[in-house]
């Protein structure tokens, strides 16, 4: 899944509007295109969460066209969506994964949460005991 999702911004008056082509559900906006920013970032991630929770295949990112801005997933919610879509997958609850690790129920409830700052290595684990692999890469900007 490509992480850098295309978006259109509208300037309506005072008011910003953002929207995304590829995930028609996340649509934000703010007074300031440094907030309608910031605010697109956490619509986004709402939807694909949504998207992952519901089963629903994970929309294609398509390459940003002149006009458009790209917002990049940050790294530990790729990871945590990939989670909850192997989980879907392979039908596995929380309680479940939960006993695979050893832990509460409400410790995977924070692994599976985008609000919580889980550690990257929670979510590896998490994603291992599922039998997947966490890879990382990087390349030059």
């Amino acid at each position: 899944m490509t992480h850098i999702f295309s978006a259109e911004i509208k300037a309506d008056g005072k008011q910003f509007l953002i929207t995304f082509p590829d995930v028609p559900e996340a649509i934000t906006g703010a007074d300031t295109m440094e907030e309608t920013k910031q605010e697109a970032l956490d619509a986004l991630v709402t939807a694909l969460g949504e998207y992952a929770r519901s089963g629903k295949a994970m929309p294609k990112a398509s390459p940003t066209k002149q006009g458009q801005v790209g917002i990049r997933i940050p790294a530990l919610m790729i990871a945590k969506l990939d989670l909850m879509a192997a989980m879907k997958k392979q039908d596995i609850s929380g309680a479940q994964l939960a006993r695979r690790l050893k832990t509460t129920d409400t410790t995977v409830r924070r692994i599976l949460d985008f609000n919580h700052r889980s550690h990257i290595d929670q979510v590896e684990d998490a994603l291992s005991a599922i039998g997947h692999v966490l890879e990382i890469s990087t390349r030059a900007a």
